[in-house]
């Protein structure tokens, strides 16, 4: 099972959140959220930890804290505890992933128009051939996108993966001796997102504060 805990920037139930949970954050983190230039880039830092202890409710381990959060030498979060969790945000929704039973990433991006060519380079040649050949090459780019995103923030060796060098069109990938099985979520239109895990996972549990 995974959970996956999802909220967006402008419902009033998420700045009702905003302030409910404020006194919850190590000064650190305050001063790093307010670092941002951009006041939604500091809200959405926000509400994914809220979305986290939100999920650690869930699971279980109301005796932890955002104190207690840890990072490996490639700057992924942990907390030393049986359970994983990966946040992702674009646009106006912020998501959180945790499950007991497997490592977790989760990514999500916006469809916006970009310059794909800048980009092909990163995508294996079959991805590259099936995205220009799809009848939605913005759409077929975002889905490779967020799948390879997916298994990166996952695998939590960040940018050593070279993206070119792993084909994510099938929903179960190897990369450098390690399989992830991927699954495509439908959060809103206008968006694509994707789930990798380390274990082959039978339900994902959306639960919306929104």
């Amino acid at each position: 099972m995974v959970y996956v805990f999802i909220t967006t920037l402008n419902s009033g139930y998420s700045q009702s959140l905003l302030k409910d949970y404020l006194s919850y954050f190590p000064k650190s983190y305050i001063k790093k959220a307010y670092s941002f230039k951009n006041r939604e880039d500091t809200n959405r830092f926000f509400l994914g930890k809220i979305l986290l202890l939100h999920g650690m409710r869930k699971l279980g381990y109301t005796h932890l804290s955002l104190k207690e959060l840890s990072y490996n030498s490639y700057e992924r979060p942990f907390f030393k505890a049986s359970f994983d969790f990966n946040i992702s945000h674009s646009g106006n929704y912020i998501l959180c992933a945790l499950s007991k039973h497997c490592k977790v990433g989760i990514d999500i991006e916006e469809i916006k128009k970009i310059h794909a060519p800048d980009f092909l380079n990163l995508f294996t040649e079959n991805e590259q051939t099936y995205i220009t050949n799809s009848h939605s090459s913005l759409s077929a780019f975002f889905q490779i996108w967020t799948r390879k995103e997916a298994i990166v923030k996952a695998d939590g060796r960040g940018l050593t993966l070279q993206l070119a060098d792993f084909d994510v069109r099938k929903d179960q990938v190897s990369v450098k001796a390690n399989t992830w099985y991927l699954k495509d979520l439908a959060i809103a239109p206008g968006y694509c997102s994707c789930i990798a895990t380390n274990t082959k996972i039978r339900e994902v549990q959306y639960v919306w504060l929104a």
